[in-house]
């Protein structure tokens, strides 16, 4: 129990994502890419697992996570949808809903879409504040701002990236000054646009890894159901392995 919600009573300024439309691409793929930045004290860096996920009468998902946990911080589902988490600061308090990372597993497991996931959390107790990031196979992306009495929808024109870090920022998309991973984020999405591929957001999760304490970097294709995943500490320094997903989805 305590470590599926462990999160709850931990905040910490970490992970970084980043989505972009099919317009950025020259491929035409819409793309989301995440790091993952925690302390592994040497053990969590090691043990990174992909599992895949086929509840019963319920949407079957992938996620990137490590043995024990139920719950999810990154991970997809077998329609596409995506998502991804982000702390924020926040005073702590008394047990009022479910553990984040189980709420964030519910959404996979019943939605297809980012407006059914933004739904879904209208409607659902919330227990900690958090950013979530969220994209889908037709390409809708959302940034979710969540505290346990309201959430706020960020989003962006298709012609611009949408990025969220360790921030609360509401509408706003460009205000700089808040955090450098989002400032740089922001900057180098806008600048390479049109030319964004799988290798061009492995180097920019590369320009705001934390050090050892990225123990995960990741890039997603919500329409295809692939994704490229690099682990280990620093791991945008390590290669990123391309996982068809589309393929454990079908293993019912």
């Amino acid at each position: 129990m305590l470590a599926n919600c462990f999160l709850d009573l931990s905040p910490m300024a970490a992970c970084s994502t980043i989505t972009l439309s099919s317009k950025a691409a020259p491929d035409g793929i819409a793309r989301f890419g995440r790091n993952l930045d925690f302390p592994g004290f040497g053990i969590a860096d090691k043990a990174t697992v992909v599992i895949i996920f086929h509840p019963k009468d319920r949407y079957q998902f992938a996620a990137v996570t490590w043995p024990g946990l139920i719950g999810v911080l990154s991970g997809m589902n077998e329609h596409g949808l995506t998502l991804a988490s982000m702390e924020v600061g926040r005073e702590m308090g008394l047990p009022r809903a479910m553990p984040y990372i189980l709420l964030y597993r519910t959404l996979l497991e019943k939605c297809k879409t980012v407006q059914e996931a933004i739904d879904l959390l209208e409607k659902t107790p919330r227990q900690t504040a958090n950013n979530l990031m969220l994209m889908d196979a037709a390409g809708q992306r959302a940034v979710v701002e969540i505290t346990p009495e309201k959430i706020v929808v960020r989003r962006a024109p298709e012609d611009r990236p949408l990025i969220s870090t360790n921030h609360h920022r509401g509408a706003d998309l460009d205000k700089h000054g808040l955090c450098e991973r989002y400032d740089y984020l922001h900057d180098e999405g806008l600048k390479e646009f049109g030319n964004i591929g799988p290798e061009s957001i492995e180097k920019m999760l590369g320009k705001v890894q934390q050090g050892d304490d990225t123990l995960q970097s990741m890039v997603f294709e919500p329409s295809t159901r692939v994704m490229y995943l690099a682990t280990g500490p620093q791991a945008t320094k390590n290669p990123y392995q391309r996982i068809e997903l589309a393929p454990y989805f079908a293993k019912k």
